[in-house]
């Protein structure tokens, strides 16, 4: 197996190194005939090659050749290098997210191209346009290309642009959510990019359907695409765009299932890479990625930098000027397309004068031809007319019978074929005419059950009702929307709305009622199932708003008032934007905006504010509404008031953080009562001990030994103590602190004096320096402990001969202290916690001296209690400068 891996590695490398040979050496060759070569339509196809080979490894020299390629263009009558000189430099204007540039030599390119009718070029053109539209997020803008260069490509058959039109119209579906039209593309791509054998173009098409199955939720083959894409643009090492680009959607992918060491690691290959070749767009999106993952991992400080990163290349890319800019071309375009059109509109107008004139000769012969006609027709019309008359005068009887007929069948068709129901009544109620709507509408098999029936009786589910409809028809003539419940045949009520009158004879006697009836069972149901739902909304304790397709406001509901202090007049097609109190990133509006245009919903929350001006936290549901043909007509918001429960979260947060200080605290103090303070205690009971069992039999050397070594061992279990008092005291809050005037001078010269013997002990130098003598307004035994704090570590840390020296200088109002060590020094990882309870380490110093590393944690809260500042400066063997900041006042 592991003989199999090497061969595997081995044979990877050869056939990478063999490629990135192959485009070495063709690239060198093209150089050496630019080099050679005096023909300028020579030089700018070779120029033009350079470009593209280029432009996804190196987009500085891309641009370089693109640009001299360009130069050389108008002194050349190659068009069709010309054309692809605008096309490839255009390209790598896009990638360096230069999009105002690369827009206006694809535009130039579209006037070329049709001046010169090349409809290859002109579809590139077209397509770059669109892919450029796809970068900004302008999808609608870039279908729009995509279908004219639909057009144009019915004029040639280039299998390669048509791969490339598909697979952009596959991406541009992808992002309007559109995965089965995105689908069908991209597929076409693969089979096309396969059959060419074009290995290049297939790891962009794989990436497209890698994105696909993302949107759809088919994570794993996703990956799988991005991994087998990958793999082959590794190989061919001929595409570092695609490289960077796949890197990043695996990283996004590996952060979902949070494996974020290997999301990191690919994020990072793919943020190398997009600066290497200067791929804005790509660089981008993977400091984008990396901050999401360091989001994710709750390191903020991270996730900050990253996304300064992204926003600071995307205002860069869509920035004000570059819209501007982007819009003054499309502008012009448009100015220069209408005036083409015009031009020829002119033309068109100057040959269809010309040919009416001519018709008009024509239409003048024909006109003399045509009277002559007409006379000789006139008289033979006359013959004709003479014998119809007779005819026509016998068939008009039968053609009226026939039209009585065709209008009966007509009348019974309508009634046959309405959807209302008709029906006839006599003036005893009973019914003696209905249509088959009627029969179908009451439940009945067939017209004869239902003949004959008596309407009170019968048909009406209250008999007393038909009275009232008789009453109601007495008054007007006619009744109107009439609401009456009927019974269909199993006695179920059914709700009907009748348009209906009196029937009269030919004498204008009353013969009965007739009328149109229509079934409103459905919509009395709809009706009462809105009235419930309506009053569900307005009772809601929960904020609901309904906006339309723009997400201007059409509803608001009572709670939005009461929560708001808006009125629903006040807001009604406003956008819920404007209540923003501006803390809410746009991120989150884009995200919304895209997941519910989409078709889905949205959760998220925002921080808004009310008409007074008071902030608050809403947490929302926004859904789209559609209708019965799947299109969205409306959005809704349902939004929840967090407020309360986000500040009790905080409270949580904060007692949390205090409780583990307390723990901290906790464990430091059985630490230090378990081991530091315990160690000196040993040493006095050993020596002690020593000198108690055999004082008479050892040397009087070895005796001043013992007690030096039990006076030191005293020295530090007092100094420890000390320390550990004055700290357990500060954290009772029980050290007063009493400010008052001091000299520096005298400060400086006392604690030197205390620490005298101990730098003598070890042959250290300790000095002070001070100019001129500097007053402070300080607690003086806490700015004596610190003192005595850090020039005891700077001694404990110096080597013997070594140095310590103390000094200050004015800044401002205040003064500025060091004691600065030429000692052991101290490493990165530890200055970053020296100052901190839960982490502050100890190590013995040059002579073995030991300590708890609760001296800086003091000297720490006691600065801090001046309202100074205390920091370390250090290098390791370089020594140390402990500096800390006090006022003067």
């Amino acid at each position: 197996m592991k003989i199999f891996r090497f061969l595997f590695l081995f044979h990877f490398i050869v056939i990478s190194s063999s490629v990135f040979s192959q485009n070495q050496f063709k690239i060198d060759s093209l150089k050496t005939n630019l080099r050679q070569s005096n023909d300028n339509n020579k030089k700018i196809k070779l120029l033009n090659e350079l470009c593209w080979l280029y432009r996804n490894t190196d987009t500085d020299s891309a641009l370089i050749f693109g640009t001299r390629a360009l130069e050389l263009s108008d002194s050349i009558v190659n068009i069709e290098e010309k054309l692809k000189a605008l096309s490839f430099t255009g390209v790598i204007y896009r990638n360096k997210g230069i999009y105002a540039k690369a827009l206006e030599l694809y535009y130039e390119g579209v006037k070329l191209a049709k001046k010169h009718n090349n409809f290859e070029q002109l579809t590139y053109a077209y397509i770059n346009i669109g892919n450029l539209h796809i970068y900004r997020n302008e999808m609608n803008q870039a279908l729009n290309f995509f279908e004219k260069a639909f057009e144009s490509s019915k004029n040639n058959d280039n299998i390669t642009q048509k791969a490339y039109l598909y697979y952009n119209l596959g991406r541009t579906y992808t992002e309007l959510g559109n995965y089965k039209k995105a689908r069908y593309f991209i597929d076409r791509v693969i089979k096309m990019r396969k059959k060419n054998h074009d290995k290049e173009g297939l790891t962009i098409a794989k990436k497209n359907l890698g994105d696909i199955l993302i949107q759809e939720d088919k994570t794993e083959e996703a990956l799988k695409e991005y991994e087998e894409a990958l793999k082959i643009s590794k190989r061919l090492n001929t595409n570092k765009t695609i490289i960077a680009t796949l890197k990043n959607e695996i990283a996004k992918i590996f952060a979902s299932q949070k494996k974020y060491k290997k999301a990191k690691e690919y994020a990072n290959e793919s943020l190398i890479i997009s600066q290497q070749i200067g791929a804005k767009f790509r660089e981008k999106e993977a400091n984008l990625t990396l901050s999401n993952i360091y989001k994710s991992q709750n390191l903020y400080k991270k996730a900050y930098l990253y996304y300064m990163s992204y926003s600071q290349i995307k205002d860069y890319l869509f920035s004000t000027e570059s819209d501007r800019q982007i819009n003054s071309i499309k502008t012009l375009f448009k100015i220069n397309e209408e005036k083409n059109k015009n031009e020829q509109l002119q033309i068109e107008k100057i040959q269809n004068l010309a040919e009416i004139k001519q018709q008009k000769i024509i239409c003048c012969l024909i006109a003399g031809i045509f009277l002559i006609l007409i006379f000789f027709l006139l008289i033979i019309i006359k013959i004709l007319n003479q014998k119809k008359l007779l005819k026509s005068n016998s068939q008009k009887i039968l053609s009226q019978s026939n039209a009585l007929k065709k209008s009966e069948e007509k009348y019974k068709n309508i009634l046959n074929n309405m959807i209302d129901v008709y029906y006839q009544s006599d003036n005893e109620q009973n019914l003696i005419c209905i249509n088959p709507s009627g029969v179908k509408e009451l439940g009945y098999d067939n017209e004869e059950e239902l003949l004959g029936k008596n309407f009170p009786k019968d048909i009406y589910y209250f008999e007393d009702d038909r009275a009232k409809f008789l009453s109601a028809i007495q008054k007007e003539g006619v009744v109107k929307n009439f609401e009456i419940l009927l019974k269909n045949k199993d006695g179920k009520a059914l709700s009907f709305e009748a348009n209906s009158k009196f029937m009269y004879n030919n004498s204008g006697k009353r013969i009965g009622v007739e009328g149109i009836m229509r079934n409103i069972s459905k919509r009395k149901a709809s009706s009462l199932e809105i009235t419930k739902l309506s009053t569900a909304i307005k009772q809601s304790p929960t904020t609901i708003l309904i906006t339309d397709l723009q997400g201007n406001i059409e509803y608001a509901n009572p709670h939005f008032e009461k929560l708001t202090g808006y009125t629903a007049k006040e807001v009604m097609g406003l956008n819920p934007k404007n209540f923003n109190s501006g803390k809410t990133s746009n991120k989150t509006y884009v995200e919304m905006w895209k997941t519910i245009s989409s078709g889905k919903t949205w959760k998220g929350e925002f921080i808004n504010k009310k008409k007074n001006g008071e902030e608050f936290i809403e947490k929302a549901i926004v859904s789209p509404i559609k209708n019965d043909k799947n299109e969205i007509v409306n959005y809704i918001a349902v939004k929840e008031d967090i407020t309360k429960q986000k500040d009790i979260e905080e409270e949580l947060k904060t007692a949390k953080e205090q409780a583990e200080g307390l723990n901290a605290t906790k464990d430091k103090f059985f630490s230090i009562i378990a081991h530091d303070l315990k160690s000196p205690f040993n040493a006095i009971l050993g020596f002690s001990n020593l000198l108690l069992l055999n004082h008479k039999k050892i040397s009087k050397e070895k005796r001043e030994e013992y007690i030096e070594n039990i006076s030191k061992s005293s020295q530090n279990a007092y100094n420890l103590l000390e320390n550990l008092l004055v700290w357990a005291r500060t954290q009772q809050g029980a050290v007063n602190f009493s400010p008052e005037k001091i000299s520096l001078k005298s400060l400086f010269k006392n604690i030197v004096e205390l620490h005298t013997k101990i730098a003598l002990g070890k042959k250290i130098t300790l000095n002070y320096f001070l100019t001129d003598d500097i007053n402070i307004n300080a607690d003086r035994n806490m700015i004596t402990s610190v003192l005595h704090n850090l020039i005891t570590n700077a001694l404990k840390f110096t080597n013997i001969k070594g140095s310590v020296n103390i000094s200050a200088m004015l800044i401002e109002k205040n003064v500025k202290i060091t004691v600065e060590d030429n000692g052991v020094g101290i490493d990165k990882k530890t200055q970053n916690k020296i100052f901190g309870l839960n982490t502050s380490q100890s190590k013995l110093g040059t002579a073995g001296e030991t300590g708890t590393g609760l001296g800086l944690v003091l000297c720490k809260e006691f600065v801090e209690k001046h309202n100074g500042k205390i920091w370390v400066e250090s290098e390791l063997e370089k020594g140390s400068r402990f500096i800390f900041t006090l006022p003067t006042e």
